[in-house]
């Protein structure tokens, strides 16, 4: 599913007339709006009954990335954060991008599990054996897929391929983890679908493959021209991100650097990244753990507005 926001605005007739029109009779609506990440959960506490919300859902911004090394891809999983169509004739233009990113660990204390999350503020941090790469990409218009968000049991039609919750088969028009594999095959045998690369092509060639967090997910100006990508409907316009999960089992934890104070042995840790301090504090559970995306289009509404 997914989280739009809308900020809409009346041209009236009269004047010089409608936006996108030379006739003083027109009447076009305008504004910006957005298409971000809404999915399943896993780690909500209290999911029922209590939710994740006022309507009792079990979603929360972003896709929860698997732990678990996929042993058909070397650890890649391929996701649809966000997707919108637009038919012939509409006058949009792509003015802006969001994207979140959040590495994870869990500590075990007295059999009490604890979870911990921090989102990657550094553009260019990623794991020893890790990355992520985002793609912004154009589709065919209202191309038929066999796909499916899963929310069903396994076994349920409609279910393609038995997908857990959270997972599409093939490809999907709402955010997911895309498979070619079924549930019971189990995360281990996880396989993407088209070779593990995003579908369609790219929407502009700086932005079909982004390998850095250049968009933060609070910018101030992600609803104000942060891009400006005019739109030719009929098209479908997605951001995908490929996750290369890390290996708590074979990766190289780096060591501390040494402390440059004398008597402060603390002053080397200090001088880390706030993500590299989080890897060292977990060295045996820290993951990717949250990926998130968002578009802002705009609507008739002219570069200066």
């Amino acid at each position: 599913m997914f989280q739009t926001r809308a900020l809409v605005q009346k041209v009236q007739p009269g004047g010089t007339g409608g936006i996108d029109s030379p006739a003083p009779v027109a009447y076009r609506s305008g504004g910006k709006f957005e298409y971000s990440t809404v999915q399943i959960d896993p780690y909500l506490q209290g999911a029922a009954p209590l939710g994740g919300d006022a309507f009792a859902g079990n979603v929360s911004t972003g896709i929860i990335i698997p732990p678990t090394i996929s042993t058909n891809t070397s650890g890649r999983y391929l996701c649809l954060l966000a997707y919108a169509s637009f038919q012939q004739g509409r006058r949009v233009r792509l003015v802006g991008l969001r994207q979140y990113l959040s590495i994870g660990a869990s500590q075990t204390v007295d059999g009490a599990v604890t979870y911990f999350e921090k989102q990657i503020t550094s553009p260019l941090w990623r794991f020893p054996d890790g990355n992520v790469s985002w793609h912004v990409m154009a589709l065919p218009p209202n191309t038929q897929r066999p796909a499916f968000l899963a929310g069903l049991p396994a076994g349920v039609s409609g279910n393609v391929g038995n997908q857990i919750p959270g997972n599409a088969f093939v490809n999907a028009r709402t955010p997911a983890i895309l498979s070619l594999s079924s549930s019971t095959d189990g995360v281990g045998a996880y396989m993407p679908p088209n070779g593990g690369r995003p579908y369609g092509h790219p929407l502009t060639a700086d932005l079909g493959n982004i390998h850095d967090v250049r968009f933060p997910w609070d910018s101030a100006n992600a609803w104000h021209y942060s891009v400006d990508v005019p739109i030719n409907p009929p098209c479908d316009v997605a951001l995908y991100a490929s996750v290369k999960q890390t290996s708590t089992a074979a990766r190289t934890v780096p060591a501390v650097p040494p402390s440059p104070v004398a008597g402060a042995p603390a002053a080397g840790f200090s001088t880390l990244s706030p993500e590299d301090q989080f890897f060292l504090t977990f060295p045996a559970t820290a993951v990717y753990w949250r990926v998130a995306g968002a578009l802002v289009f705009a609507e008739n509404e002219d570069r200066d507005q």
